[in-house]
């Protein structure tokens, strides 16, 4: 009656980590009790499942001694009973053993805590059925009772709680009066103690897994929500680049198709002077490789897929050749001359030195129309250089106030290289671009 804090304080508190261990065919976890369905390398995990830990054998062992002092101390004690006092069964070795039998099996209470359970409650009873000495708590029996209810769901707990509850009041009835002794009554309250001892950390330890799981759900869906507005947030600037892309072509192509058919026009239009038609066919001819621009950088603005837009591809400065003929028509003769080894350079290398070139020649065509120009590319080990000189006056090209020149250096600072552009030693006005190249490629089969 006094030894039940004793008792209580001897029983096996297990991490939180035990709670999904399979145990009797069983587990743990996700905050629910369901059957274990695994079944490959079943050997090895039975191996593992009755290899008793050195906790649960230091406890048995623990549990055997304070059992044992308990059974020999009451050897000497009289029962009071309706016919009189009578003395237990004195304890001999048969008892001693069953009491060890008891003890040694929860080694294994982790493994099988039923079977335990059943073992602990069989020997309790067959002792009180054979006039064995009552000892103040059956140890063993709370023991595996706590670990059932730590174990296993509430439903099976609860019964196997109210089943240990009957078979040890009944097996002390055998023995004792409840008229005259409390000892069934303690019995079945330390046993019913043990059981909520055991939920009770079976409740926590599931409170904490469910915690742990809710915390990774939202961390998971934080890490969804930021994909997502990362996904939006491309969704939106594509459709800005699209938008873009619209408004650029309705602005522009419209009014650039309205001067291609008014050219076209004019060139055709009966008795008109020679020199006139050939400066409406330039017009005309520039005209449609504005449009042809203006599509190829519609196609790279638009990137919805269901356009089916294929851009074209970006101008190179094999494509040179050309644009110094349309130029030419335009009135302006030009001269193009290239030395070293022409070959193929880096994609943006060829794209921002032609735009150089062609900014150059649109220059010469607003500021200076009808004078002699010359580019010059020179394809060195390293380094690309270009020169474009025209016999202008030299004066107008910054006089416009526009961002041509400001755009040519831009895009020779995007390569890595630098431009230079001002009025020329003797007269005119020169652009002068170099832009490193290094060993890019091949050279070309038609150097």
């Amino acid at each position: 009656m006094g030894g039940l804090a004793p008792s209580v304080e001897a029983l096996p508190l297990p991490g939180a980590a035990e709670a999904t261990t399979p145990l009797g065919g069983v587990q743990v976890g996700r905050g629910l009790v369901t059957p274990a369905t695994s079944r490959g390398g079943r050997a090895t995990r039975d191996a593992a499942r009755w290899r008793p830990s050195l906790f649960d054998i230091l406890l048995a062992g623990v549990v055997a001694a304070l059992s044992l002092y308990s059974f020999m101390e009451r050897a000497s004690l009289f029962f009071d009973t309706p016919d009189g006092p009578v003395q237990a069964t004195l304890p001999d070795v048969r008892g001693a053993v069953q009491v060890l039998a008891g003890s040694v099996a929860l080694v294994w209470r982790r493994s099988a805590p039923g079977l335990v359970l059943a073992v602990t409650v069989a020997l309790a009873v067959t002792r009180d059925a054979e006039h064995y000495p009552v000892t103040p708590l059956p140890y063993v029996v709370l023991v595996a009772m706590y670990t059932v209810a730590q174990r296993w769901p509430l439903r099976r707990s609860g019964v196997a709680v109210v089943v240990t509850s009957l078979c040890l009041g009944a097996g002390a009835v055998m023995l004792l009066d409840p008229a005259l002794d409390d000892e069934p009554f303690v019995e079945v309250v330390a046993v019913v103690t043990a059981w909520a001892l055991g939920r009770g950390v079976q409740s926590r330890q599931v409170r904490s897994q469910l915690l742990e799981e809710r915390a990774a759900l939202l961390e998971a869906s934080a890490l969804q929500r930021s994909h997502e507005q990362a996904a939006l947030s491309e969704l939106a600037v594509a459709r800005e680049r699209a938008s873009l892309a619209r408004e650029l072509h309705d602005v522009v192509a419209s009014n650039v198709s309205v001067i291609v058919a008014q050219a076209a026009a004019a060139r055709l239009r009966p008795g008109a002077p020679v020199e006139h038609s050939q400066s409406m066919a330039t017009v005309e001819s520039l005209g449609r490789q504005t449009l042809d621009d203006l599509r190829h950088l519609v196609g790279v603005l638009h990137t919805s897929p269901e356009d089916g837009m294929t851009p074209r591809a970006l101008p190179r400065l094999e494509e040179l050749g050309p644009l110094v003929d349309r130029v030419t028509s335009a009135g302006s003769p030009v001269t193009l001359t290239v030395t070293g080894v022409w070959r193929e350079l880096a994609p943006a290398v060829e794209l921002n030195a032609y735009r150089i070139v062609q900014e150059s020649l649109t220059n010469v065509l607003k500021h200076a129309p009808g004078v002699a120009v010359r580019v010059s590319l020179d394809y060195g080990s390293d380094l690309l250089h270009i020169v474009v000189t025209d016999t202008g006056t030299g004066s107008d090209a910054t006089s416009s106030g526009g961002s041509g020149l400001f755009g040519m250096r831009q895009r020779a600072a995007l390569v890595g290289g630098f431009l230079h552009a001002g009025p020329g030693p003797n007269g005119g006005w020169v652009v002068d671009a170099r832009i490193p190249i290094g060993t890019q490629t091949a050279p070309r089969g038609d150097g």
